[in-house]
């Protein structure tokens, strides 16, 4: 035998050494592979809340457009709900446009009769996942009154008012 100079309880203590590093090492790893498992899960959660934010604010987009180009087909009591949008590789987007409120003070359309009145666009973005969010833009148009049988009536362009966000599921 081969004496080296240390005595044997010495030699013996490298075994339990290397395996607690080899431990320590181990647990490192697993929680390194956690965090990057968490943190992709949180970025396909953003990237699904942001999609569902997008579809929503395109929904709203379509109703102000709507209410710019085509404003005879305003709602005046029921409710108007345009076609679905289908997005490939984001999802959808469900737009309503529903009569609120209307009111006589049209300051710009003054001194001549005029009603204002108030609407909601409601758009809901559903991302392709699932996640989903509700905008709210709230608007209101000012028309003339005519009595007369040869009046061209004044109607200005939508004023936005409010806007809400109402958050939905994120998965």
């Amino acid at each position: 035998m081969i004496n080296s100079g240390q005595s044997r309880s010495e030699r013996g203590a490298t075994l339990p050494a290397t395996l607690l590093l080899i431990t320590a090492a181990s647990l490192t790893a697993l929680a390194a592979l956690q965090s990057a498992a968490t943190e992709a899960r949180l970025t396909g959660i953003l990237h699904s809340a942001s999609s569902a934010f997008v579809l929503a604010e395109r929904g709203i987009s379509a109703g102000l457009h709507i209410a710019q180009t085509e404003p005879a087909r305003l709602p005046v009591t029921t409710p108007l709900s345009l076609p679905a949008q289908a997005i490939t590789d984001m999802g959808s987007v469900t737009t309503l446009i529903q009569p609120v409120t209307s009111d006589n003070h049209c300051p710009a359309l003054a001194p001549l009769p005029a009603v204002r009145q108030h609407f909601e666009i409601r758009a809901t973005g559903i991302a392709a996942n699932g996640a989903q969010t509700t905008h709210v833009q709230g608007f209101y148009v000012c028309r003339e009154i005519c009595a007369a049988p040869d009046c061209i009536a004044l109607e200005l362009l939508p004023i936005r008012s409010y806007w809400q966000q109402r958050q939905g599921t994120a998965l």
